[in-house]
């Protein structure tokens, strides 16, 4: 089935709901840093890609004849990043550059898309008589885990946790 596709971004593969773009996990970086009695040392490992549909709008033809759609979104969508909500600028910093270096992507705080911005990525399709595609608008993710150790002359304590780290908002079509 040939689609003819104007003024589109197509991000992916028709993988499902949820698909791993990444093979491997990166391996694990520690950073450490310390004063006088104290000493922090950060973690993090299991660095992973991951794309998620957010919102779809199937596209039918069930014409006799060939027509012109459009991917139109209704929503605007933002998301941020999530985890350890006390993420000290540090740690931050060294998360961020660890899922950056080990995925060859620019990361930020937050990423947002209008419905506006959305439509304008998904375009026009054109359909011969009885196709169909769905257009599906996609949040692209890291995540990450965090082992933070805080150690002082008297005690040492351990956090644990995932933080999910936004990288984009973008359209697809897929056939159906």
């Amino acid at each position: 089935m040939k689609k003819l596709l104007a003024g589109l971004v197509v991000l992916g593969t028709a993988l499902g709901p949820v698909a791993l773009l990444t093979a491997p996990p990166a391996a694990a970086a520690t950073r450490c840093q310390g004063g006088t009695g104290s000493s922090r040392c950060v973690t993090v490992s299991n660095v992973k890609k991951h794309l998620k549909v957010v919102e779809s709008v199937s596209l039918e033809n069930k014409s006799s004849k060939k027509v012109t759609m459009h991917c139109s979104f209704t929503k605007s969508i933002s998301r941020t990043t999530t985890g350890s909500i006390s993420l000290t600028a540090g740690v931050k910093a060294q998360v961020f550059g660890v899922a950056e270096a080990s995925t060859s992507i620019d990361i930020t705080s937050s990423v947002s898309q209008s419905a506006s911005q959305a439509t304008t990525a998904g375009g026009s399709v054109v359909l011969r008589s009885h196709e169909s595609v769905l257009c599906q608008r996609t949040y692209g993710y890291v995540k990450a885990d965090v082992k933070e150790v805080t150690s002082t002359s008297t005690k040492s304590s351990t956090r644990r946790y995932t933080v999910t780290i936004p990288v984009n908002m973008g359209v697809r079509v897929v056939d159906l």
